[in-house]
């Protein structure tokens, strides 16, 4: 049963938390939805926006308390660069998401020269490889390659009793579709490493899909990231 439904909720409210929590209850929030809908757009827009600028979009913070939207963005180059200046899109950003969710928001960039492995970012970066016409098989060997780097990588991470330390123990990548311009059956890739378990409740579970569409068709990205608690 664990494996049908997203490893995410399935651990919900026992070792895992919210990654957002904007309602807030007991205040008023006049523009709660509007700003909730926009935000939901906004999330799928920014990782585009960066990559098409050369930048990896790592992840994106959300606060709104009393009609102010406080937004923190931590971005990452797709090549590494000892020297990386500030880039001068992100001037434009302010006034962009202005017009979205029609307040002000304050927000701050952060931006860091090595990666910091979420799921999302193993997504987009698998969009940006496969918009540069790289094979399917080159795109997974490439993610393996990138994530075995990151296997017993340990980092602080949210948990239900406050901040804990975790550890990668093991990695699953699966893509599917339409991934071959010459045969016009779907097909399936799927690479995996280290200790999985869904079903366990005594470890984290990072998961993210995402469809991809490209010149051959329509591709589904699965990236599943197993962490320890330590």
């Amino acid at each position: 049963m664990a494996q049908k439904i997203n490893p995410t909720s399935f651990r919900l409210g026992t070792t895992q938390v919210w990654d957002s929590t904007l309602q807030n209850y007991g205040k008023p929030l006049n523009v709660y939805s509007t700003i909730l809908h926009k935000q939901l757009q906004i999330q799928k827009l920014l990782p585009r926006y960066f990559l098409l600028n050369d930048f990896l979009l790592n992840y994106q913070e959300w606060k709104i308390r009393q009609n102010k939207v406080l937004l923190s963005i931590y971005y990452s180059p797709l090549t590494y660069s000892q020297k990386v200046q500030s880039p001068k899109f992100l001037k434009f950003l302010p006034k962009l998401l202005k017009k979205s969710i029609l307040i002000e928001p304050t927000i701050r960039f952060y931006l860091k020269l090595q990666w910091s492995l979420t799921p999302n970012l193993i997504i987009w970066y698998s969009w940006h490889l496969l918009d540069k016409k790289t094979a399917p098989k080159k795109v997974i060997l490439n993610l393996c390659k990138l994530l075995k780097s990151y296997l017993n990588f340990t980092r602080v991470s949210y948990f239900k009793l406050g901040l804990i330390e975790t550890k990668l123990i093991g990695f699953k990548i699966k893509l599917s579709g339409k991934i071959d311009s010459s045969n016009q059956m779907a097909k399936s890739l799927e690479q995996t490493l280290g200790r999985l378990s869904l079903t366990s409740l005594s470890g984290i579970v990072e998961y993210s899909n995402k469809e991809i569409y490209t010149k051959s068709g329509t591709c589904g990205v699965q990236v599943w990231l197993f962490y320890s608690i330590k």
